[in-house]
């Protein structure tokens, strides 16, 4: 199941590199697994082309997850 959900944003993502919500979605799956770096990458993308409160929230998370606190 995740890795047809990786499969198929990584062919929106092909589609429109410019799709800021399937970063946060992939970043998601990403968090979900473990997958840190892949998490981190991905919210940075997002970030780049769309600064929302919700990817923040996230790139937090992701953070928090590594306990990367300041």
């Amino acid at each position: 199941m995740e890795r047809q959900a990786v499969d198929e944003l990584e062919l929106v993502i092909e589609f429109d590199p410019e799709d800021a919500r399937a970063y946060l979605e992939m970043a998601g799956i990403h968090l979900r697994a473990g997958r840190y770096e892949e998490a981190t990458r991905s919210v940075n993308r997002a970030l780049e082309l769309d600064k929302t409160p919700e990817a923040y929230l996230l790139l937090a998370r992701i953070e928090l997850s590594q306990d990367k606190r300041e």
